[in-house]
């Protein structure tokens, strides 16, 4: 339970907790991989701006993201959203469609591709 000397963290807590865990269904790869190429990848961009005015990097265009400290393979695909806290890249895969992916900007690296 959260100390009363925190209210505000108290009342992130309870509006967390109430959103709950949803229901878990199983499915096979290849019902969830139809699931994904039948849906359409959206994005939000409230709270995003059209451009990182330090990276230079805008929405449209094309960059490649990778990992700064584990992992060495880049993703690449166009700039859907982006900000200071993430950036979210429009990306099409042969199984799964266009899907948004979306990485959180600590501990990535984005360049133009």
């Amino acid at each position: 339970m959260v100390n009363s000397s925190f209210p505000c963290l108290a009342d992130w807590l309870s509006r967390i907790s109430a959103v709950g865990y949803g229901t878990r269904e199983e499915m096979s790869g290849e019902a969830a991989l139809a699931i994904a190429r039948e849906s359409k990848a959206e994005t939000s961009a409230a709270g995003q701006a059209n451009s990182d005015e330090v990276t230079g990097i805008s929405v449209g265009d094309k960059v490649a993201v990778t990992p700064e400290s584990f992992g060495t393979e880049a993703v690449s695909g166009v700039v859907a959203a982006i900000s200071a806290q993430r950036v979210t890249l429009h990306w099409n895969g042969s199984e799964v469609g266009d899907v948004a992916i979306h990485f959180p900007r600590l501990g990535y690296v984005i360049n133009k591709a």
